[in-house]
């Protein structure tokens, strides 16, 4: 199985005036394959793309990295930590390690109590906001 990733324009980019603008809805038009897009998404712009039908997935990138815990951030409309480059590729001593995930304290007061998973393979057990506790597979 094939897919195609496709890296949207960044601001450098579109200021140069070098760049397609919005490559996936330009390229979606092209292929049948699946198709991921990337660079510059947040939770809304990704979620419009997909609801769109111009892409199949988000690549979240360097949003993930300083957000070990994006999904449920998004699930829970969390404020996001903002990435730091200087901690990419072990250029220091700080890493991708040292980005705080939410407390369960903050999870909670979120988005409320957690009851028993519904999904039969984890055996009904709590186990904290993500797509799994609420029976949802997620995407991918």
């Amino acid at each position: 199985m094939g897919y195609l990733t496709l890296l949207e324009p960044n601001e450098k980019d579109l200021k140069k005036g070098v760049a397609i603008e919005q490559v996936a809805k330009t390229f979606r038009l092209m292929t049948t394959a699946p198709l991921i897009a990337n660079i510059g998404f947040g939770k809304a712009k990704g979620m419009d793309l997909l609801r769109r039908g111009d892409a199949n997935a988000i690549a979240y990138g360097s949003l993930y990295i300083a957000n070990p815990d994006l999904v449920a951030r998004f699930e829970s409309d969390a404020p996001l930590s903002k990435p730091d480059p200087s901690t990419f590729y072990g250029a220091g001593p700080k890493s991708y390690t040292d980005y705080p995930a939410l407390s369960a304290k903050d999870r909670a007061a979120r988005h409320g109590p957690h009851k028993e998973c519904p999904v039969r393979e984890h055996g009904g057990r709590e186990h904290g906001a993500d797509a799994w506790c609420r029976g949802r597979r997620p995407a991918g």
